[in-house]
C-alpha cells in the first residue's frame, strides 16, 4: 500500500528526468571531447588497451624523430666527405705533376707546400665535423646505435658514418720477421726508391768489402738480392749513407761517407751513375740539408778530428770547397743531425763522439757558418759510443728535442726549453747503434725504436710528452740487430722496420700490423719517388671515401625506409587507439538529439505529475 501523499507519478518523472539529463551530459562531454572513454568507468577494459596503444603511439613518434636526427647526421657526414673527396683529388693531380721529370726540386717543394696544406686541412675536416657534439668522421666514434621502436632487442638499428676509412694506423703488434738472405755484415742500412716503381728499396753497407749494395723491394716487405752500387768506389769502413736529390732531376741519389766520400747519381731504374768522389775522408757524421737556403742541398760533415765541415753544393751533385770549420771537436766524430734548434730558420748542428764523450750542440753563425761561441755541451755519456742522433718536437711545443742513441743501451732525450738551452738528461733503455722515430701503434705520438745493442730492436712507445714507456723487444730469435730503417715496406701507410742480424748477415722485416683511421698520413712531394709513392697513398684515400659514402648513401636508403615503417606504425596504432576510444560523432548527435527530447518531455511530465494531487483535490471539494 502507498502511503498518504507520495506522488508516485512525480518520482517517475523525476527518475526518468534525471536520466535523461545525465545522458545527456556524458552525450555532450563525448562530443566535446571526441572521446568515447573519458573515464575508466565509461570502459575500462577499452581504457587499458587505448593507453597501450596511444603510448606505442608516442614512442614511435620519438623514433621518427630519432631517425630525422639520423639522417641529418649522415646528410652532414655526406657533405663533408664529399669535400674530402674534393682535397684527395687535388693532392691526386700534385702528386701526378710531382711525378713528371720536367720539374724541379724547387718546384715540387712549392707543390709539396701546397700538398701539406691540403693534408692538414683534411685532418682538420675529419676532426671537427660533428652533429650533436658527435664526431661523424673520425673512426674513434665507433657505430651509432637508432632506437626505432619501442623494445630493447629488436628495434635498433645501427649507422656508420664515422667508418671512413682512408688510410692505415699501426697496432703496435708486428708480424713474424721476413728474411730477405744476403748474408752481408751491415752497420748501415737506409731506404729510399731507387727504380721509381712507388716501392721502397734498402741501400746497405757492406763492412767486408766498404761498398754499399742496393737491394729492390718487392712491395710486400721481402727485398731482392743485393747488387753492388759503385763498384770502383771503396770508402773504407761506411760510417754514413745518405740519401736525397742532390741534383735536381727529380731521382733519388745516395751521399755515402767513410775513410772516402761518394755521391752516386740515380738514374731512376735502380742504377747510378759513375761515383763522384769528394775531399772528405774518415767521416763519422753526415747529413744533407740546403744550409743557405739556395734550393739546393748542400753537404754538412763530422770528422775523425771532431771537425764539422759545411759543404754547398752546385746542384750537379759536386760541391764547393769548405766554407768554414766550427772547430775542434771534444774527440772523433761518430755521429751528426741538422735542424734549427732555436727558431731563428738557420740550420744548426748536434754532432756526438765515440769514447765516453759528450754531444754538443753548435748553433749557425751570422756568416753561414757555425757559431763557435754559442755551443750548448750537453751531459757527457758513460758508454762505448754515440749512435745516431734525432731532432724531432716529441713534446708538441713546435721546438726541435734531441735523442741521442748511445751504445750502453740507452737513449739520451734533452727537451728544447729555447733561448739555446735544453733539459737534463732523461734515459730510456732502448739505445744502440741505429735508432728511429715513427708513430708504430697508431696513436698519434713517435715512438722510439733502437738496435745496435745485444739481442733484438726495441720500441719504447712515446708519451707525446717527450717520455717513453718500457721498451720491448719484438722480433724473435735475433741475436744482435744493427742497420735500422724504419719506413713503409709493403705500402699499407704504416711504418715498418728492416734490420740486419750481425750474427748471420741476413736482413730481416718487421711488419707493423694495421688497422684503419679516418686521418691522412704523412707524405712527400719533394722527388719523384715521393710522389709515386704518394699517388698510391692518395688512390687508397680516394677509393676509401668511395666506400664510406658509399655506406652513407645505403644508412640514409635504409634509414629512410625505417622512418617509413615507423610512420605507418604510428599511423595505425593512433588509428586502432582511435577505434576504441574516439566518439563515434553521428552516433553521438543523434544519442544527443534523442537526450535532449526525453530530457524535455520528462520535464514537461514532472510538471504535470506535480499538478495532479491539486486537480484530485479540486474533484473532491
Amino acid at each position: 500500500m502507498i502511503g498518504l501523499g507520495v506522488n508516485i507519478a512525480t518520482l517517475g518523472a523525476l527518475r526518468q528526468l534525471g536520466t535523461a539529463t545525465d545522458s545527456l551530459a556524458r552525450v555532450s562531454e563525448r562530443l566535446s571531447s571526441g572521446q568515447r572513454i573519458n573515464r575508466a568507468s565509461d570502459d575500462a577494459a577499452g581504457l587499458a588497451i587505448a593507453s597501450g596503444l596511444n603510448s606505442k603511439a608516442r614512442i614511435y613518434t620519438q623514433s621518427m624523430r630519432n631517425l630525422n636526427d639520423a639522417i641529418s647526421a649522415l646528410a652532414i657526414a655526406d657533405g663533408a666527405a664529399g669535400e674530402l673527396s674534393t682535397v684527395i683529388t687535388r693532392l691526386q693531380e700534385l702528386a701526378a705533376q710531382s711525378a713528371n721529370g720536367s720539374y724541379s726540386t724547387t718546384q715540387r717543394r712549392a707543390l709539396d707546400n701546397e700538398a701539406q696544406k691540403l693534408r692538414s686541412e683534411f685532418n682538420r675536416l675529419v676532426a671537427t665535423t660533428k652533429f650533436n657534439g658527435i664526431n661523424v668522421l673520425d673512426e674513434s666514434t665507433g657505430r651509432i646505435r637508432l632506437q626505432a621502436g619501442n623494445t630493447s632487442a629488436n628495434a635498433a638499428l645501427y649507422m656508420d658514418p664515422s667508418n671512413l676509412s682512408v688510410a692505415n694506423k699501426g697496432t703496435g703488434s708486428f708480424t713474424s720477421k721476413i728474411s730477405s738472405s744476403s748474408a752481408i755484415t751491415s752497420y748501415e742500412v737506409v731506404s729510399a726508391d731507387f727504380n721509381n716503381d712507388g716501392i721502397l728499396d734498402l741501400v746497405r753497407e757492406d763492412s767486408n768489402t766498404g761498398g754499399i749494395l742496393l737491394q729492390l723491394g718487392n712491395g710486400d716487405g721481402s727485398f731482392k738480392g743485393s747488387t753492388v752500387i759503385g763498384a770502383s768506389a771503396k770508402l773504407g769502413l761506411v760510417a754514413q749513407i745518405q740519401t736525397a736529390d742532390v741534383n735536381g732531376d727529380g731521382i733519388t741519389d745516395i751521399v755515402a761517407a767513410g775513410q772516402s766520400t761518394y755521391t752516386y747519381l740515380g738514374n731512376g731504374d735502380g742504377s747510378f751513375k759513375s761515383p763522384i768522389a769528394h775531399d772528405q775522408y774518415n767521416i763519422g757524421g753526415l747529413a744533407l740539408a740546403d744550409w743557405n737556403n739556395d734550393g739546393k742541398v748542400d753537404l754538412i760533415t763530422g770528422d775523425d778530428s771532431g771537425i764539422i765541415r759545411i759543404s754547398l753544393g752546385n746542384g750537379d751533385g759536386t760541391f764547393d770547397t769548405i766554407k768554414g770549420d766550427a772547430g775542434t771537436f771534444s774527440s772523433s766524430i761518430y755521429s751528426l743531425a741538422v735542424g734549427d734548434l732555436n727558431g731563428d730558420g738557420k740550420l744548426d748542428v748536434v754532432a756526438g763522439g765515440v769514447t765516453n764523450s759528450a754531444a754538443t750542440v753548435y748553433f749557425a753563425g751570422s756568416n753561414g757558418t757555425l757559431s763557435s761561441g754559442s755551443n750548448v755541451n750537453l751531459n757527457s755519456f758513460d758508454g762505448s759510443y754515440i749512435g745516431d742522433i734525432l731532432l724531432y718536437d716529441l713534446n708538441g711545443d713546435s721546438r726541435l728535442d734531441i735523442v741521442v742513441g748511445k751504445g750502453d743501451g740507452q737513449n739520451s732525450v734533452y727537451l728544447n726549453q729555447g733561448s739555446n738551452s735544453f733539459s737534463t738528461e732523461s734515459l730510456y733503455g732502448s739505445g744502440g747503434y741505429s735508432s728511429s722515430l715513427a708513430d708504430l701503434n697508431g696513436d698519434g705520438k713517435v715512438d722510439l725504436i733502437s738496435s745496435g745493442n745485444t739481442g733484438s730492436p726495441r720500441v719504447a712507445y712515446g708519451n707525446g710528452d717527450g717520455t717513453f714507456g718500457t721498451p720491448q723487444s719484438f722480433a724473435s730469435g735475433v741475436s744482435y740487430a744493427t742497420g735500422l730503417a724504419v719506413a713503409d715496406f709493403n705500402g699499407d701507410g704504416v711504418s715498418d722496420l728492416s734490420f740486419t742480424d750481425l750474427n748471420d748477415g741476413n736482413n730481416y722485416t718487421s711488419l707493423t700490423n694495421t688497422t684503419t683511421t679516418s686521418s691522412l698520413g704523412a707524405f712527400s712531394l719533394t722527388s719523384r719517388a715521393d710522389a709515386l709513392y704518394a699517388m698510391n697513398l692518395f688512390n687508397a684515400a680516394q677509393s676509401g671515401l668511395g666506400t664510406a659514402r658509399g655506406r652513407i648513401g645505403a644508412d640514409q636508403s635504409r634509414i629512410a625506409s625505417a622512418l617509413s615503417t615507423v610512420t605507418a606504425s604510428k599511423e595505425n596504432f593512433l588509428a586502432a587507439a582511435g577505434r576504441i576510444q574516439d566518439a563515434d560523432i553521428a552516433a553521438e548527435s543523434a544519442q544527443l538529439t534523442r537526450n535532449r527530447i526525453l530530457q524535455q518531455t520528462a520535464a514537461q511530465v514532472l510538471a504535470q505529475a506535480s499538478q495532479q494531487p491539486d486537480l484530485v483535490l479540486k474533484l473532491l471539494s
